[in-house]
């Protein structure tokens, strides 16, 4: 009994030993060489994060070196990109303790950033101060990955649904987040450290996301030329978002959706705060897709001066490119999960309501087998597709950036791995026709059947408070009772 006592008291001083063995417990020991990531924690009051033991996670943690070389992302594409040095000034109360030396930088020729000139500008007031916060918000959530380390997986989802690339090197680690990944310059630790609730990597160097978006990340390899041609021409690409956010890219813009036409045309980000993957047909791939009947550029082109063909053909256009983008990152990887995952082109899309606050219909979807050395795509049409593993076209990592039109902050960010492909994805065998309807006539909601609730659908039409494609049901170029009649009459037939 006695024995088993002082096992238990033993037992009992390991655990509370061990709970004392947190990421914050690391950071509060190294405290001389990352003060500043520290005090913004405890200010943004997510060092409980760092502490708890039940949350398993991978800390990528920027030292005090590192956050002197600090990109803005805010400032991507702009006409002046940034350089943030952050300090701390100890002598000043902690809430008030950061603050940032801001230079204009260039981009080497090895892609790699450097100051140019004279300080700019101070930025002080430590967390208290938005634009300071707002950047060390997104240097959190893109250093923290919520899953434990596995032995030969590459690719990790941080908490702003980004992902970087860890490998064992030798007795340390390298990390590459998506700038560091498409220069193929990996970030080595300054030092590693397993601790109860994960794993720690010091860095003296920042991760940065990537000034690539997705127009920018096509427009530099020569086999996505093509179907960038295409995507530019689909009308997906815009430079605002709710009259609110300019995209980072001031060139080509981010990917949107449009609504509206002429002066009242608004465009929405088509990406929200998630993680995607971008399917991108070779230019083999894209010939096959013309000689299954999709329009080109040049046909769009010659339509110029014919609204209704102009309008069939980008719809077109979008509906092909909406296809390859699907939710969810996949990467050729260990540990990537196979399954069903949906696209973001939508069932009938041209029968979605008008209105975006109305409920879509559901998404094309398609069967994805991955595993460390290759991925398969069996599409809508059971067409079988492959990722082409070869360097330089496939995991490629991109970012989109919305920036706030009043503050310069970043609104919104989200993620896209871009995988080229050797043939193109279809949904549907009319989708390049120009009557690419599929459901069932009367289905006006487009549920995929025909009920009272595609008469309510077309009472509402009528009483203005919705718009759907195809409520004219009978085909007379007008949407009232005659349509309701030919539902009923559907109804009643069975068919």
């Amino acid at each position: 009994m006695k024995k088993l006592i002082i096992f238990m008291i033993s037992l009992s001083q390991t655990m509370a030993v061990l709970s004392q063995n947190t990421v914050y417990d690391a950071l509060v020991k190294q405290t001389s060489k990352n003060s500043i990531y520290l005090n913004a924690i405890e200010q943004l009051d997510y060092k409980c994060f760092h502490s708890a033991d039940f949350v398993k996670q991978i800390a990528l943690l920027p030292s005090d070196q590192a956050l002197l070389t600090f990109v803005d992302p805010s400032t991507f594409g702009a006409e002046e990109t940034e350089l943030w040095e952050f300090h701390l000034d100890s002598s000043k109360d902690p809430a008030q303790a950061i603050y940032a030396d801001v230079y204009a930088c260039k981009q080497n020729s090895d892609g790699t950033f450097s100051k140019t000139g004279e300080k700019k500008r101070q930025v002080t007031g430590g967390i208290g101060n938005q634009n300071i916060s707002n950047r060390f918000y997104h240097i959190f959530r893109n250093s923290i990955i919520t899953e434990p380390y596995v032995e030969g997986k590459r690719f990790y989802r941080t908490r702003a649904n980004s992902f970087v690339c860890i490998e064992k090197k030798g007795s340390g680690m390298t990390v590459s987040a998506p700038l560091q990944a498409n220069l193929g310059k990996p970030v080595a630790s300054a030092s590693t450290q397993t601790v109860s609730n994960g794993l720690v990597i010091m860095l003296n160097t920042p991760l940065q996301t990537t000034y690539n978006n997705v127009a920018k990340s096509l427009e530099k390899q020569e086999q996505f030329s093509e179907f960038f041609k295409v995507l530019k021409a689909s009308g997906v690409l815009g430079l605002t978002s709710n009259d609110r956010t300019i995209a980072a890219d001031a060139l080509y813009g981010n990917l949107v959706i449009k609504s509206g036409s002429g002066s009242i045309q608004k465009c929405y980000p088509l990406l929200n705060s998630y993680h995607y993957t971008l399917y991108v047909p070779t230019n083999a791939a894209m010939q096959e897709a013309y000689s299954a009947g999709l329009p080109t550029v040049e046909e769009l082109a010659a339509a110029e001066g014919d609204a209704e063909k102009t309008e069939t053909i980008t719809g077109i256009l979008r509906d092909f490119v909406l296809y390859h983008i699907q939710e969810k990152a996949l990467f050729v990887d260990k540990g990537a999960e196979s399954g069903e995952y949906s696209s973001l082109v939508a069932k009938h899309f041209r029968r979605r309501l008008v209105s975006f606050s109305s409920t879509y219909g559901k998404p094309y979807k398609m069967k994805v087998d991955v595993d460390e050395s290759s991925l398969t795509i069996t599409d809508a049409q059971n067409n079988k597709i492959h990722v082409v593993t070869q360097t330089g076209l496939y995991n490629i990592m991109a970012n989109e950036y919305w920036i706030s039109r009043y503050n310069t902050n970043i609104d919104d960010e989200s993620f896209v791995v871009i995988h080229a492909i050797d043939k193109p994805l279809l949904f549907s065998a009319r989708q390049f026709s120009e009557d690419r309807t599929e459901g069932l006539k009367g289905d006006v909601n487009d549920d995929g059947k025909v009920d009272i609730s595609d008469v309510v659908a077309v009472i509402n039409q009528m009483a203005g408070q919705a718009f759907w494609k195809y409520a004219d049901v009978n085909g007379d170029n007008q949407v009232d009772i005659s349509d309701i009649v030919a539902i009923i009459n559907i109804m009643a037939s069975g068919n």
